[in-house]
């Protein structure tokens, strides 16, 4: 799947996934002595009118290029034209990196290219650079096109796994990645994505599902990824203890008492450390339980690489 698409269809309703539009993932940066600084530090004021300025450039009229704002200091930029070929560098830490290390190739380099000398000129001279000189921090000379790509088509869940689903979640990345791939899509009242999220609200909707009989029911909690994004070791063993108690616990209850078959898997998708604040590459642990033989204790615990 490509990321800056599906980004695309996350935050624009008037996107859709197979409008043959190119997406492409832009940052802005500094740069000094031919080194790249990630800009942070631009209100969203500053923001909307340098999009305005990017807009109207001579190239945005000749490749047809469209900037717009997605998430606080990232642009997207679309181009309406078929059969795009770029080819991006890795640039998921643009710290002290060389721009020249971060510049695309591919045929249709050129768009990104003359784009590139165009915003640099008519950056120098901004006024918002100006007022940010004047403000000690860095100017903004140009963006880094990180990512790009079409939207493509999905197959159906049933199509890939041959029996329906039901997803409920409250993250909107998730429930939108379920609306492509025409899953049942539930978002329980009160169900946030964050730490707030109402879990007795999440649980008591995943019951529904199960005992109306759908062949599979993901219930996506993302509560232990956002206290260890904090760093809160404290409030992480809470929110597993929570889950432990308020969710897992609940859900076999309730299915011991009314559904003969079943099968439990508890599995997160990465790990995430209070020490780092980050995602991590490893291995993770997942659990299975086996509702039908439940009396025997029958437990499969295994480790998975992500």
């Amino acid at each position: 799947m490509k990321f800056a698409p599906f980004n695309a269809k996350l935050n624009f309703e008037n996107y859709e996934y197979n409008d043959n539009r190119y997406v492409i993932i832009c940052k802005l940066i500094s740069i000094k002595d031919t080194l790249v600084y990630p800009i942070q530090d631009i209100s969203s004021e500053d923001l909307q009118q340098l999009v305005i300025s990017f807009n109207k450039l001579k190239c945005a009229e000749k490749y047809n290029l469209d900037f717009k704002i997605y998430h606080n200091t990232k642009l997207m930029l679309f181009i309406n034209k078929h059969n795009i070929d770029i080819n991006f560098k890795n640039a998921s830490n643009l710290e002290e990196q060389k721009l020249c290390d971060l510049i695309p190739n591919g045929k249709d380099k050129e768009i990104l290219i003359d784009t590139y000398r165009e915003l640099y000129n008519m950056l120098i001279n901004h006024p918002i650079n100006k007022k940010r000189i004047q403000e000690n921090k860095l100017p903004i000379n140009l963006l880094v096109f990180s990512e790009g790509g079409y939207g493509q088509d999905f197959k159906s869940f049933k199509e890939w796994c041959g029996i329906d689903g039901t997803l409920i979640a409250g993250s909107k990345f998730l429930r939108t990645l379920g609306n492509l791939i025409s899953m049942k899509v539930s978002c329980p009242k009160g169900a946030t994505g964050r730490v707030d999220t109402d879990l007795k609200e999440k649980v008591k909707a995943t019951i529904e599902e199960i005992k109306h009989g759908n062949d599979i029911v993901f219930l996506h909690i993302n509560l232990t990824d956002e206290v260890s994004h904090n760093g809160d070791l404290e409030g992480k063993i809470k929110a597993i203890e929570k889950i432990d108690k308020e969710v897992i616990g609940t859900i076999i209850r309730e299915l011991l008492n009314s559904i003969d078959n079943f099968k439990l898997m508890i599995v997160t998708d990465h790990n995430t450390y209070c020490s780092t604040k980050s995602y991590e590459r490893g291995e993770v642990p997942f659990l299975i339980w086996d509702g039908m033989h439940h009396q025997n204790k029958k437990i499969d615990i295994r480790i998975i690489r992500t």
